[in-house]
């Protein structure tokens, strides 16, 4: 089987009922501060869940300067025939309190947990890491638990061959006027404010955000879109990094494009576009199945061309 009919092969394997499982069984909220018991239990299950496919997991520990100790789950599965080479996907596990964070960020962790399941049916000849990132969820922004993980793979990582980041990727709305954008978007980028209004101001496409240093890695997820996910809108940012804009620093992407390493972030727009953000309703039944599986898709595509099927 060539590698274009594997990947695709591997894409069907997605399951999007098993996306809706993983997050059912998901506690939340998930705060350290308010949340230790659904926290642990949240772990527990990623731990189970990943080990169960054959993953090796370990607990990284991580600290935050406000609310103490914590960890990142990291699942790894060693390249067969080049393993100092790298591919991440990461989520962040925890919630803001009093939210269950069904979209923020159970969606990305249930995208994380099936991207395993697949990803297991085939050997790679790269190593594949998918890591649930800790301290998302914080007010100054510190990314305490992906701080800790780019820290320990140090700055000379010639084979890191780039990260994804799942943050908030099912919440789809097909309301005309629906999609916000950030202040400051048409100064910095005109064409995709013009897309927007183009598409009668919807919210239903993801958004790739990385730095204009990494292109290579956003055309990699942008070709597996079109290959595998061919209904799924994407909407590329290249962000130019003199642009002070505080709405593109905002998840586990940040220290690695503050280290040099190419990430892209996935996102569907946040408080943008979803009304339940960071609230009480953000919960299972506002999500959209369909666009929720098309992105783990198109990402699956992106990582197993890095990977390489072996």
């Amino acid at each position: 089987m060539d590698q274009h009919s594997l990947i695709a092969h591997l894409v069907a394997q997605i399951d999007h009922r098993a996306l809706g499982r993983h997050l059912a069984a998901l506690p939340g909220p998930r705060h350290r501060r308010t949340d230790g018991p659904a926290v642990a239990a949240a772990l527990a299950y990623l731990r189970q869940m990943l080990r169960d496919c054959g993953w090796q997991v370990v607990d990284q520990p991580c600290h935050d300067d406000e609310l103490g100790d914590g960890v990142n789950i990291v699942a790894t599965v060693s390249g067969t025939v080049d393993p100092a080479a790298l591919v991440v996907v990461g989520a962040h596990h925890d919630t803001v309190p009093g939210s269950p964070g069904a979209d923020d960020n159970g969606s990305g962790l249930a995208g994380l947990l099936e991207l395993g399941r697949v990803l297991s049916l085939h050997p790679w000849e790269a190593t594949v890491q998918l890591v649930a990132f800790d301290f998302e969820e914080t007010e100054a922004g510190r990314f305490s638990g992906s701080r800790a993980y780019v820290n320990a793979l140090g700055r000379d990582q010639i084979g890191f061959r780039g990260a994804f980041i799942f943050e908030m990727i099912a919440y789809r709305s097909m309301t005309p006027a629906s999609q916000q954008a950030p202040a400051g978007l048409a100064g910095v980028y005109p064409d995709v404010v013009a897309r927007l209004d183009e598409r009668g101001g919807r919210g239903d496409f993801i958004v790739a955000i990385d730095s204009d240093s990494v292109t290579h890695l956003l055309g990699r997820l942008l070709g597996s879109a079109a290959q595998v996910a061919p209904d799924l809108p994407v909407l590329p940012l290249s962000f130019p990094g003199h642009v002070p804009m505080r709405d593109l620093f905002r998840s586990d992407h940040v220290p690695f494009w503050q280290a040099g390493l190419p990430a892209v972030m996935l996102t569907d727009t946040a408080n943008f576009r979803n009304p339940h953000y960071h609230t009480p309703s953000d919960l299972p039944e506002t999500l959209d199945a369909d666009f929720w599986r098309q992105v783990v898709a198109a990402t699956l595509g992106a990582v197993a061309e890095l990977a390489v099927p072996a």
